[in-house]
């Protein structure tokens, strides 16, 4: 469930101000009207009712708003804002409190600003952005200690405990957990020592002490079991049950279990279905690991059971698939997947809450809601496998791919935190039919074994697989990419020929009858390496075949390039700006291109945001070609491109290049250069491999890692002039432009060559 936040309606809301909490009639006078809804709404906060809250705690904003009272509608914004981020509403939630700050300011009330402030550095914290969190939070903690309200300072702590974890800080995250604790022991607020001590137990277990994890584990345990039976103490237990597991050592089971269990005791003594439900469900993860696939079947369908009841479609999912796990333990594979079915679809329902909820920053999108979609895929490719009736195999086979294809996407709209893919997949043809020549190739990386499916032109798909699991396949791609940026030997070559026997030799036959390009749809760590480097012995994969990827397969919109679609804007920065090493050969690529495609050029002082601007909108432009620092990062916020006044952000470039996308001519390309992407960090792959589609391009030409600039500049020259001959597609002008900077004695390593990627459209 999460780092457990302090202050949701708890000290710091209530702190605020002392308000009537008691239940009042609807026929109150109007006088009372609004401390009655205030106290609804912590009612219904309380016990998960989080529609009634925020329409309570508005209705209270609103009537202190009109009796004149900016105090008390302070107080109010603040539990509304506490109550929309509870819900998944962000970005209304962050509108309570940019609207409760000036009240609080105005009035000079530290309290109130320090209160208003934490909420402001908690929702940072939820949309997974630390760094401001914790300085919003700091500046709250300052506030804090200028009044008296140990309280308060107590949960201000917690919560900047918690931000110094994202952070990866664990000693300051450490401090600021004792002194919570010790704050709140003094203050008499047991609730709140107990989750500071639960957070610094996860804290601790983040760092690797396992040791001090436990202790603290059980010192909270302790605590929590004194308090009354409250949703609070529910919450507390469960997430303790949660560490206990994860710590493992002896007796964690029965520690564990017996946590669980207490905490749905008292959320069924209180009628709390949600709790109920989480209490339960892991309780069955705990049977399941047992063995005991029965009782984790019976414990799931209850938990499923409380989470309909409570409404909870953000926790509804967890219970489907741990169905779904039971009954593929069981062997009920048929019944297993109508549970990962159900599954699946609510995730995509609730992508933004599961994307976006306080503690994602902690574990990758991929982390939390992949495994569900690669479980349904593991039981849809086992059953493939044990069918013998074609027509069911292929079925069988079309579903586990399209089911990889609902993970690439929503995993797409949670890097860019927006929805650019769906506008592209409602307007796309079908990618396999687009070339006879081309071959599609889908690894999918599974624990046990790498399986591949292979879309041939003619609609029909094949199935391989490779007892290779996942760690030993992203073992061996990361020692590729570390030793193809060591230019000057021949180290990396046992590890592309080991990655070309496991993910190239299983359908090399079937491309050799006649397939020209290779089309992989690259998961997770395959993702930072270019796979035009696999190695058979004698010759690169990018040899023998034009080698392209693509994000997805309806994510790609495959038309071919003609000649008057190639009038190209040239952006170029060779000088030292913002702290950036000077790009030297950028004059050389510039003027190459110019040379090849002519077109309009911006270099250096001309290349500025507003006239890259004013020149898209004005030009009729089918390639944008970029020559500056490129970083590409975990999210996309980490992501630019370096403009001579600023930082072209991807939030940018979809605002400049993707606008011209509805346009009868959108841009087909758009090519970038000195790019760079973290390695051994897919992540931020994935922000290079999804860049076409967040700007509204058909497709892009990026670099996974820096290449010499004057190698660069030769492969950008050769690549435009292929691009210029008649029926040439992308995806082969790239393979004779690597094969001619190949045949250069200065370039003939592929750290030089195999990194510039053709993503997206291939034609």
């Amino acid at each position: 469930m999460g780092l457990d936040r302090a202050g949701s309606c708890s000290a710091l809301a209530i702190a605020l101000a002392a308000l009537l909490l008691g239940s009042v009639a609807q026929g109150d006078p109007p006088e009372q009207q609004a401390e009655a809804a205030l106290a609804r709404g912590d009612e219904a906060f309380a016990s998960g009712q989080l529609e009634l809250a925020m329409q309570s705690f508005s209705a209270a904003a609103e009537q202190y708003a009109a009796r004149g009272e900016p105090g008390p509608r302070c107080d109010a914004l603040v539990r509304l804002a506490s109550a929309r981020q509870a819900a998944g509403h962000f970005g209304s939630a962050a509108a309570a409190l940019d609207e409760a700050l000036p009240l609080a300011e105005g009035l000079g009330d530290a309290r109130r600003t320090a209160a208003v402030l934490g909420g402001l550095g908690d929702l940072q914290l939820a949309i997974g952005s630390p760094q401001p969190a914790e300085e919003l939070l700091q500046r709250a903690v300052e506030l804090a200690r200028q009044v008296d309200d140990p309280a308060l300072l107590a949960d201000l702590l917690n919560n900047l405990g918690n931000a110094r974890v994202f952070r990866g800080d664990f000693a300051g995250a450490a401090q600021a957990y004792e002194e919570s604790t010790a704050l709140a022991r003094a203050a008499g607020q047991t609730e709140a020592a107990a989750r500071s001590l639960a957070n610094a137990a996860r804290a601790a277990e983040a760092s690797g002490d396992p040791d001090a994890a436990r202790s603290l584990v059980s010192e909270a345990a302790v605590l929590s079991r004194s308090l009354p039976a409250t949703s609070a103490k529910a919450e507390l237990l469960i997430n303790l049950g949660q560490t206990t597991l994860r710590l493992g050592g002896p007796g964690r089971a029965k520690a564990a279990h017996a946590l669980l269990d207490e905490a749905r005791q008292v959320a069924e003594e209180l009628d709390e279905p949600r709790l109920a439900s989480f209490a339960l469900g892991y309780l069955g993860e705990l049977y399941l690991a047992e063995g005991r696939s029965d009782d984790a079947l019976g414990l799931a369908r209850r938990a499923a059971f409380q989470a309909q009841r409570a409404g909870a479609r953000e926790s509804l999912w967890r219970w489907h698939r741990l169905a779904g796990r039971a009954l593929a333990q069981r062997g009920d594979r048929a019944q297993a997947v109508e549970e990962y079915e159900q599954a699946v679809e609510l995730l995509q329902v609730v992508r933004h809450e599961q994307v976006q909820g306080y503690g994602a920053s902690l574990r990758s999108f991929r982390q939390t809601t992949g495994p569900v979609y690669f479980e349904l895929v593991d039981v849809l490719l086992r059953s493939a496998a044990d069918t013998q009736d074609p027509a069911e195999k292929r079925r069988l086979l079309l579903q586990a791919r399209d089911t990889v294809e609902s993970l690439k996407a929503a995993e797409l709209r949670d890097y860019f935190e927006d929805d650019c893919v769906d506008s592209l997949q409602a307007q796309l043809q079908d990618v396999e039919r687009a070339s006879a020549a081309a071959l599609v190739v889908y690894p999918i990386l599974l624990p046990d074994r790498i399986e591949l499916l292979v879309s041939l032109p003619d609609g029909d798909i094949r199935r391989y697989a490779t007892p290779v699991g996942v760690e030993a396949v992203t073992e061996e791609v990361r020692r590729l990419r570390s030793l193809l940026e060591k230019r000057v030997t021949r180290e990396y070559l046992p590890h592309a020929q080991r990655l070309h026997e496991w993910l190239v030799v299983p359908w090399l036959d079937v491309a050799q009858a006649g397939a020209e390009t290779i089309v992989f749809v690259p998961d997770g760590p395959l993702r930072t390496i270019p796979l035009a480097a696999l190695h058979d012995g004698e010759r690169f994969l990018g040899e023998r075949f034009a080698v392209a990827i693509t994000p997805g397969i309806e994510l790609t919109d495959p038309r071919p390039l003609s000649s008057d679609q190639l009038e190209v804007l040239v952006l170029g920065l060779s000088e030292s700006v913002q702290g950036y090493p000077p790009l030297s050969h950028v004059v050389a690529e510039v003027e190459a291109v110019k040379a090849a495609q002519g077109g309009d050029v911006l270099l250096n002082s001309d290349f500025e945001l507003g006239v890259m601007e004013e020149r898209l909108v004005e030009g009729n432009y089918g390639v944008v070609h970029i020559a500056t620092h490129g970083e590409f990062g975990g999210r996309h916020d980490d992501s630019f491109l370096l403009a001579y006044d600023g930082r072209l952000t991807m939030d940018l470039l979809e605002d400049y290049v993707g606008r011209l996308r509805y346009r009868e001519q959108p841009i087909e390309m758009l090519m970038l250069s000195a790019c760079d992407t973290a390695a051994g960090d897919d992540r931020s792959a994935l922000g290079l491999s999804g860049i076409a589609i967040k700007a509204g391009a058909r497709s892009a030409v990026g670099s996974l890692w820096p290449v010499n600039d004057a190698a660069s500049a030769l492969l950008v020259a050769a690549f435009y002039e292929q691009l210029s001959q008649p029926d040439v597609s992308r995806a082969e002008a790239m393979r004779r432009a690597q094969a001619q900077l190949r045949g250069d004695l200065r370039y003939w390593h592929p750290g030089y060559w195999a990194p510039f990627q053709l993503i997206s459209n291939w034609l």
